[in-house]
């Protein structure tokens, strides 16, 4: 059984336009009739879609949403070892590539508010010194 466009966006639970675009990211992995086919007079046979292609697809999405890049899904699913590995594996092994930068993105959170409190310290002692200066420069300025 093979589907139009709409009815395998509707069977991912997807946008038509996300399918789309995977369409184009994922074409390599995908039959042919899930690429447009111009026919003589220059239109083209609209998409369909196998029952593997939507299994590609779900594998896809389960990546995606895993937090996988799109890279990093197409090197999952056309590496040898992709075949034997089940979803859950590929989709750790992805989150496992994401959890270093986000830990790196946690020790920047870290001294980027380090960072924030000096600078608001040093702006305190640079107004106080003003408010020291002026006080004695010009007595009563505040009045």
């Amino acid at each position: 059984m093979d589907y139009s466009l709409n009815e395998a966006a509707e069977l991912l639970d997807i946008s038509p336009r996300t399918l789309r675009r995977w369409n184009e990211h994922f074409a390599a992995l995908l039959s042919e009739s899930a690429h447009q086919a111009h026919m003589a007079g220059g239109s083209t046979a609209p998409l369909r879609y196998t029952e593997a292609d939507i299994a590609i697809l779900w594998r896809a999405k389960a990546l995606i949403w895993s937090g996988c890049s799109y890279d990093e899904v197409l090197r999952q699913l056309t590496g040898a070892q992709a075949e034997a590995q089940s979803d859950d594996q590929a989709a750790k092994q992805c989150q496992s590539l994401n959890e270093q930068p986000s830990r790196n993105r946690g020790e920047q959170s870290q001294q980027l508010q380090l960072v924030i409190v000096i600078s608001i310290c040093v702006v305190a002692i640079l107004v106080a010194i003003v408010f020291v200066w002026l006080g004695k420069a010009h007595p009563g300025w505040w009045r």
